[in-house]
């Protein structure tokens, strides 16, 4: 069988190519570059009134904002992503709400959390130590009282930034 393919091979070494389009040349070869395609943005529900509200949370000063109508209407401090483990700076959306979400990949409780986009970066009640440390894996911990105040008034579709 070895024998017949490499026979094969060696007669179609012998064929012409010329007018094939198959010529060796020295010129590169020009490839159409590829076209870039975005990636479809998934499309979560919005609950009433989305638009009215918005939080902003500061790094630097380890605090989160809510606004209502432009408004300030509650603050509290945050714990966010330590060193390794940074929480995300940008614009997201407030996507899902689970009062008594429980973490699979700590296997850890995670009350009144709000999730954003498709990061696994949520608000959710938990430790925060003082002197606006960073000590949580890139979620936005907020204390159980404030989490619970921002989860019964926010609805999913809030916008959230995140900022130094």
């Amino acid at each position: 069988m070895a024998g017949r393919i490499s026979r094969i091979l060696g007669l179609c070494a012998l064929l012409p190519l010329t007018g094939l389009g198959l010529e060796q040349t020295d010129a590169p070869v020009p490839f159409p570059a590829p076209t870039p395609v975005p990636a479809p943005t998934p499309e979560y529900p919005k609950d009433d009134g989305w638009e009215r509200f918005e939080i902003v949370v500061d790094l630097s000063e380890q605090t989160a904002t809510l606004y209502q109508d432009g408004t300030v209407i509650n603050e509290s401090a945050t714990s966010t992503g330590r060193r390794g483990h940074p929480t995300p700076k940008g614009e997201f959306t407030i996507v899902e709400k689970n009062r008594h979400h429980r973490s699979t990949l700590y296997n850890a409780e995670m009350p009144f959390q709000m999730r954003l986009n498709e990061w696994s970066i949520s608000f959710h009640a938990g430790y925060v130590p003082g002197g606006a440390r960073r000590a949580s894996h890139g979620c936005i911990r907020l204390p159980r009282e404030k989490a619970a105040e921002f989860f019964a008034v926010v609805p999913r579709g809030t916008k959230v930034t995140i900022e130094d």
